[in-house]
């Protein structure tokens, strides 16, 4: 899980830094939009990097606000040492 939030870190950086070079990267999977208008939404697009417990709560209530809910055995895989 660590891994995960160090690779997120990075693709967040690389977004904010670097828009052009990361639409380059990504564009293949979006064969219908033009890396112009793939370009203008990831620079309307704020990012931020929610980790463990925020991440938890943030998910969770996501899915309360689709009427789905999460098993408490969900709730340990956002937590690095559960």
């Amino acid at each position: 899980l660590s891994l995960f939030y160090e690779n997120l870190e990075e693709a967040i950086k690389l977004c904010q830094n670097k828009p052009e070079e990361a639409v380059i990267k990504v564009k293949g999977h979006f064969t219908t939009l033009s890396e112009d208008i793939l370009l203008k939404a990831l620079t309307r697009t704020e990012f931020f990097l929610l980790r463990e417990e925020k991440l938890q709560q943030s998910v969770l209530e996501y899915y309360q606000i689709i009427g789905k809910e999460l098993s408490s055995g969900h709730r340990d895989f956002f937590k690095i040492n559960p």
